[in-house]
């Protein structure tokens, strides 16, 4: 195994090595000892870089596991204050701001309270570039008592209001995560652009930040994101890897790393709607298996279709024909 710290070896080639050592799908060789760890035990190795690549070592300042006080404000409302629904919505990202655009066709009929991630209220975490997957997942965990702050909150605050809980992509895999931790509490439930079990080859991609793409048939294509590659969908075959020098891939692989199959395969989604792409390029569409999981315990699982001109990971929160079907559901009260 070469040492991180070479410059004669390009970050590619070194963290490929990282990635491809290990047989076993939930394990990444560890950067000092070579030696097989679980992904949650990973670290990436700070390292110069040389081509157009960026200095790892010195770009982003470190990352501090600083606790949130129990006290902070954990959403921020929009819409319409004497609506009979509350959508709690969990966006995207990981962002450092709150991106409360997401759901703005919803906010004349409902409140809706865009919840306040860690990666917001601990500005400049997306940038650590030594954040190890397990600092990652207590984040996470703490995204999830940030969630049920801001359920608790509303609840006591709007009694009579019904709640429902919404989340896109990042946010996907967090209203899973808030079901299997907390409980289904909610009176509807919408999930967009996430996965139900994200293939653990993802997951340790992730790990080692390497961007990449599900293309059309739903293999990996590995890809360096730029403005030209994303204002198209027809990718390459095959695109130059890149890597992320910082904590919010490392954010995603957290998110990512729990069998969701498992963890909620006793809870009721009866009350929920699953939307997702078969082309989504940024997680891949459900499988089978996912999609009888969801079924069987109740949810509403749609394919939201594709567009040449939009890309399958935000086509329903886009196309006029989704809005309309998640504004049905959250606002219908008969269910």
């Amino acid at each position: 195994m070469p040492d991180g710290t070479q410059k004669e070896i390009s970050c590619n080639v070194y963290l490929d090595q990282l990635y491809s050592a290990c047989a076993a799908p939930d394990e990444i060789a560890d950067a000092q000892s070579g030696k097989c760890v679980p992904i949650v035990a990973f670290k990436r190795p700070l390292m110069g870089c040389f081509e157009d690549q960026c200095d790892i070592a010195t770009s982003y300042p470190g990352y501090s596991p600083l606790a949130l006080t129990s006290d902070l404000a954990s959403f921020k409302l929009e819409g319409y204050l004497n609506a009979e629904t509350v959508v709690i919505f969990l966006q995207g990202g990981p962002d450092d701001s709150v991106s409360d655009d997401y759901v703005q066709f919803l906010e004349e009929d409902a409140l809706v309270a865009y919840v306040l991630q860690t990666n917001v209220a601990k500005m400049g975490i997306v940038k650590a570039s030594d954040m190890t997957v397990e600092d990652a997942r207590l984040e996470q965990q703490e995204n999830l008592r940030l969630i049920h702050t801001a359920y608790t909150a509303l609840r006591a605050q709007f009694p009579e209001k019904r709640i429902v809980l919404a989340g896109h992509s990042m946010g996907a895999f967090l209203s899973l995560g808030y079901l299997a931790e907390y409980g289904n509490n909610f009176d509807k439930v919408v999930v967009m652009a996430g996965r139900v079990d994200l293939p653990l080859d993802f997951v340790r991609r992730f790990a080692i930040g390497q961007n990449f793409i599900f293309d059309h048939v739903g293999d990996v294509s590995r890809y360096e994101e730029t403005r030209e590659v994303r204002g198209v969908h027809k990718f390459s075959p095959y695109l130059r890897t890149a890597y992320s020098p910082n904590a919010e891939s490392t954010l995603l692989a957290a998110v990512g790393l729990p069998r969701y199959s498992k963890l909620l395969e006793n809870t009721d989604l009866s009350n929920m709607l699953y939307l997702y792409s078969a082309r989504d390029e940024q997680v891949g569409g459900l499988n089978s298996q996912e999609i009888g999981l969801l079924e069987d315990q109740g949810a509403i699982v749609e394919e939201a279709g594709w567009h040449p001109d939009i890309l399958g990971h935000s086509i329903m929160l886009v196309d006029p024909k989704h809005l309309q079907r998640i504004r049905e559901f959250v606002l219908d009260a008969s269910k």
